[in-house]
């Protein structure tokens, strides 16, 4: 029922992927988009991706259930929420055994519960409305988010620019996560330049942000949505990742399970490799 309100009034913003009806391969399209549509204008873009602590655990319910108002959503539905949140417990299970004492656990939204993921975009919502606001000076701001995944896309003439309005950005992330009980970790944000212009793509620039030095990959790859991106978008970084972490594996089980004179016969053999290795790589 929350969903079709939500669907029905727009109470979840369009940057949010993590919505019915939305993917990551949309958040992806879109942030590509955006950055082929700067290099046709001659623009260059940098992406900044933050990461929130323990997200679930850390909504402060009180403040979520004021945005469900906020949102206009139904006082019955709301109290009905209210209700699954409070005087929550759990048990601990162990092999044969579980403990007989019930532990309260009245912090943040339940992991596992199939309403948590819809409650938490909700609790997301206004820092999404707050970066899509209008604001003075050139360039351009975009955003893009999957649950508490999020991408900060600024878009100007140079790398200095972008890492000033950038860190400017996260000063209002920050703000949010102040009065949203959120705390973002630093140590795993991630940055990087796309240009047309190699002097721009390869800069050593990134936002000023307390905390955040760039890894090793700075300038060679970036994250996103599991995804590997590299500044002149060709994908070789994510093809490789492909290879290492997942061709290469069941390469190697099919070489123990098949060969010339053992093993199940060859069209087995070929429609496992298709449906187990072709899936792996699309």
């Amino acid at each position: 029922m929350l969903t079709a309100i939500a669907i029905k009034h727009n109470m979840i913003p369009e940057t949010q992927m993590a919505f019915a009806g939305r993917t990551t391969g949309d958040a992806l399209l879109y942030a590509e988009t955006i950055i082929h549509a700067a290099w046709f204008k001659r623009k260059m873009v940098t992406l900044l991706g933050l990461d929130m602590s323990k997200a679930y655990d850390r909504v402060n319910r009180t403040r979520l259930l004021q945005i469900l108002h906020e949102k206009s959503v139904p006082k019955g539905l709301i109290v009905l929420i209210r209700s699954f949140l409070s005087d929550r417990t759990t048990t601990i299970r162990m092999p044969g055994r579980s403990s007989k004492r019930r532990y309260a656990v009245n912090l943040g939204i339940p992991q596992g519960s199939p309403l948590s993921p819809l409650l938490f975009l909700f609790y997301t919502a206004p820092l999404l409305e707050k970066l899509a606001e209008p604001r003075n000076g050139k360039g351009s701001r975009f955003h893009v988010a999957f649950s508490d995944d999020l991408t900060i896309m600024e878009v100007s003439d140079t790398a200095v620019n972008n890492c000033i309005r950038l860190s400017a950005d996260y000063d209002i992330c920050e703000q949010w996560a102040k009065d949203h009980n959120m705390e973002f970790n630093t140590k795993k944000f991630d940055c990087m330049h796309f240009s047309t212009v190699p002097s721009e793509a390869n800069s050593r620039k990134y936002p000023v942000i307390p905390g955040f030095v760039p890894g090793d990959q700075f300038g060679v790859e970036f994250k996103f949505l599991g995804v590997m991106l590299d500044p002149k978008l060709n994908w070789g970084p994510h093809m490789a990742h492909i290879q290492q972490k997942k061709v290469a594996p069941l390469t190697r089980t099919f070489k123990r399970l098949f060969g010339p004179k053992f093993g199940p016969p060859m069209e087995v053999g070929t429609q496992l490799y298709r449906s187990v290795v072709f899936s792996a790589v699309t």
